[in-house]
């Protein structure tokens, strides 16, 4: 079978519906995402741990950092690195993706996502007025066990500050549509990164000395089903935003 898979292309529509956040315990990306029942924010629950509803987190517009209270917020049930929350007020933008298609991942599939590392932000004036993310893409390693918890493993570099990001493939009609949620990386293990000198025509390990959490380019996600069972716990959702 001839399975030879187009790139994946975002566009602005993708762009504007990924958030830069910050909370207390740091900053990172949320993005929109819908059920049958409304509209949502979806990020990484490690962003989030103890925030709880009327408290105050900030949304990065381009003039600065923004309060939004915390309506709702909800956890995965089994301790996946996932929540959804909701904020008091409107939606701060339309939602004109694919979110919920038929998606099939194989392996070594490319994927995109969308995420604020260093602070950073791309040059470009969004109508919605909040800033917007960069663009990576990855390659899908497949599915392993880890703290009890099945994660998907992705090929390529990740950054803190891309936590909470949207994690992209093809659905069935060839358009993008949300498949996940960035979690994190791994990093390497410390005897698997040591230093090494030149000496003469030699290269020689120097003892005792290796590079400190080097990033070992294994991309942690969950799948858009985590997504789905943690918005179930929500009982608040927001109507389309104008």
């Amino acid at each position: 079978m001839d399975r030879r898979q187009p790139n994946i292309t975002l566009s602005v529509l993708h762009l504007e519906t990924a958030f830069n956040v910050r909370t207390a315990h740091g900053e990172g990306t949320c993005f929109l995402y819908r059920d049958d029942d409304g509209l949502f924010f979806v990020s990484a629950a490690h962003l989030f741990k103890e925030v709880k509803a009327n408290e105050t987190v900030f949304l990065r517009h381009t003039s600065g950092w923004e309060p939004s209270v915390i309506e709702e917020i909800s956890l995965h049930p089994d301790g996946a690195d996932v929540c959804c929350f909701v904020i008091v007020g409107r939606m701060p933008t339309k939602l004109d993706i694919n979110y919920q298609s038929e998606i099939s991942v194989f392996l070594g599939d490319e994927l995109k996502f969308i995420g604020f590392l260093h602070k950073l932000a791309l040059s470009y004036d969004s109508r919605t007025g909040l800033a917007t993310g960069l663009v990576r893409t990855a390659f899908f390693s497949g599915f392993c066990e880890i703290e009890g918890q099945k994660m998907w493993i992705l090929d390529g570099f990740n950054n803190k500050g891309y936590s909470g990001g949207p994690l992209y493939s093809l659905a069935q009609d060839g358009q993008p549509a949300i498949t996940g949620v960035v979690v994190g990386f791994r990093h390497e293990q410390p005897e698997l990164s040591q230093l090494y000198r030149k000496e003469g025509g030699a290269t020689l390990e120097v003892e005792d000395h290796f590079v400190m959490r080097m990033n070992s380019g294994m991309i942690y996600a969950h799948g858009i089903a985590a997504v789905r069972q943690t918005a179930k716990k929500l009982s608040i959702r927001q109507d389309q935003a104008v």
